[in-house]
């Protein structure tokens, strides 16, 4: 459970550097100015590499030992971050900046960090030198292909970082199953960075990745895949860095076919990208990374899947997913949807004007959201340090989880309008860790039958019902960094899990399904909303909370 910590500490800390790191980007000239392609209408700080090269640089050092390759790679990062301070600053021509990706990647190599393709049965029978030329050709095209598979997709608010992060956490989660602990920890500092970051980053953005953190950002998942890679077997070797990737390697290989089959140059950019495509239909920008968080979501859930039953039908599942979303933005295209997309936008915004008509202002939606997050962590703080056992990292995590929410509504305070997604995300996560406390402190082996997750499960139907006969469902598709909330609540229940030794993993099920329902309901009433019948809401709210008691308690 320590590891709870290198998420939520890096988390706090890059909500209170952020803010600098804009200025300074403003005052350096690292600024992105609007033109026909881009979305943005004024010029936007790049200050994302400023913000995440330090928790690279001292994540790095902190999480793995110092060995005589350390150096080659921190030296080949720091290069990758140089030129994407000067293409920022400066703008560089797309030769020189993938000589130096090459510089940089061979670094690495240098250190001596190479995927084993002499793994793979046939290779290894073909002879060693044939497997380590092979392995070496493979490894520079995945370090230079992802580090610009990232660079190519930054092309709207949120997007490359929200992808970055479920790639990063995924990868963390699989190392903590795989037993590499240092790797677990480094991911969680990404993730947490990641997160505090997107504060900023997500629509409307306070400020970009830029090329120095876009480009940062691939070039450490690609070397935090080969790393992985090493305690997999032949069939896992590229498979499942290739499904954490999936969507910026998608993205990147159909705009190179493209740009090559219209003759153009590859690396010029263009308004084909599947976000672009999703914008034209006339989804919003939360909406179209709602829809890419859920994707990528599900391929990290089916790539950690894969790693652990090693099953064809699994890797079948994450390509047939693809194949069908892939399918299905062709379709809304071909068959003019845009139209209707637009209707039901229009439609989703009259049912959530219809649910907010008696809304609190801003402020006191914040102050209400605090003072409810300040009960949650004193309670989990009381149930760490004075529970049947007692837990100090249950405890830490509540206090930092609590200094992130006071860093919210401080910096919320300087803004014009409130924003509300890392109070609703540290509201979640606190529930989430709540339950977990209550679990790990009581004695829970009684949860492991199957019946006892069913109260969890149809409260959550009940829920479903409440949100459609009120209308409220349209503030759920709202706010796409919700998804990433949930992503993050399942890789703490399987930190959990894998720390407390739990023979089945539903304890924690139920546990992150009685989570969910407690936050939506917080959600519902803490930000607002009405409903028409207060007997049907006090009901509602009754059967909820004795469905979700009933595994505690029985």
């Amino acid at each position: 459970m320590l590891y709870l910590l290198f998420f939520f500490i890096p988390f706090l800390l890059a909500m209170i550097i952020s803010p600098r790191a804009i200025s300074f980007s403003r005052v350096w000239g690292l600024l992105d100015h609007p033109d026909n392609r881009k979305l943005h209408e004024t010029a936007m700080p790049l200050a994302g590499g400023l913000i995440l090269f330090p928790f690279v640089f001292i994540g790095t050092l902190v999480s793995f030992p110092i060995t005589g390759n350390l150096p080659y790679i921190l030296i080949g990062t720091s290069l990758i971050f140089g030129l994407g301070i000067w293409d920022d600053r400066r703008g560089v021509h797309f030769s020189t900046k993938f000589l130096i990706q090459i510089v940089a990647a061979l670094l690495v190599m240098q250190s001596g960090l190479l995927f084993d393709l002499n793994k793979i049965v046939f290779l290894r029978d073909a002879g060693f030198e044939y497997g380590q030329f092979l392995s070496m050709t493979v490894t520079l095209v995945w370090i230079v292909g992802i580090t610009n598979a990232v660079n190519i997709i930054d092309g709207m608010d949120g997007l490359a970082a929200g992808l970055c992060f479920n790639a990063f956490a995924g990868m963390g989660a699989l190392a903590l199953v795989s037993g590499r602990v240092e790797l677990a920890a480094f991911c969680l500092i990404m993730s947490g960075a990641l997160m505090g970051f997107l504060r900023y980053n997500i629509h409307p953005a306070r400020t970009f990745l830029g090329d120095s953190g876009s480009m940062l950002m691939g070039f450490t998942l690609a070397i935090l895949s080969i790393l992985q890679s090493y305690k997999t077997t032949t069939f896992l070797v590229l498979l499942v860095p290739a499904l954490l990737m999936a969507l910026p390697m998608l993205d990147t290989a159909f705009a190179f076919a493209r740009r090559g089959i219209k003759g153009q140059n590859p690396f010029k950019a263009d308004r084909g990208h599947l976000h672009h495509r999703l914008l034209d239909l006339n989804f919003t920008q939360r909406q179209t990374l709602g829809l890419f968080f859920t994707l990528s979501t599900g391929m990290g859930l089916i790539a950690l899947w894969l790693a652990q039953t090693r099953q064809l039908l699994v890797l079948t599942l994450a390509i047939s997913t693809l194949f069908l979303a892939l399918v299905a933005v062709k379709a809304m295209q071909i068959y003019n949807f845009n139209a209707a997309i637009k209707k039901m936008n229009a439609r989703m915004r009259a049912l959530a004007k219809r649910a907010i008509a008696k809304e609190r202002s801003g402020e006191e939606r914040l102050k209400t959201n605090f003072i409810v997050l300040t009960g949650l962590c004193t309670f989990n703080f009381i149930i760490a340090l004075w529970g049947p056992q007692r837990n100090l990292v249950i405890a830490m995590a509540a206090m930092v989880i609590f200094a992130i929410g006071i860093v919210e509504v401080i910096i919320s305070r300087d803004e014009k309008e409130a924003r509300f997604e890392i109070m609703h995300i540290v509201l979640f996560l606190s529930l989430v860790v709540n339950q977990i406390a209550i679990l790990a402190s009581w004695h829970w082996d009684h949860l492991v039958a199957p019946h006892f997750a069913v109260s969890s499960f149809l409260a959550l139907i009940l829920l479903a019902l409440f949100i459609y006969r009120t209308g409220t469902f349209a503030i759920f598709l709202q706010d796409p960094m919700e998804i990433l909330a949930l992503y993050s609540g399942i890789i703490i229940s399987g930190i959990a899990k894998h720390f407390l030794g739990a023979p089945s993993i539903l304890p924690f099920v139920v546990a992150l399904a009685n989570a969910l329902v407690l936050y939506v309901l917080l959600k519902v009433y803490l930000s607002g909303y009405r409903m028409r019948s207060w007997t049907y809401s006090i009901g509602f709210t009754a059967c909820v909370a004795m469905l979700i008691s009933v595994p505690w308690w029985m």
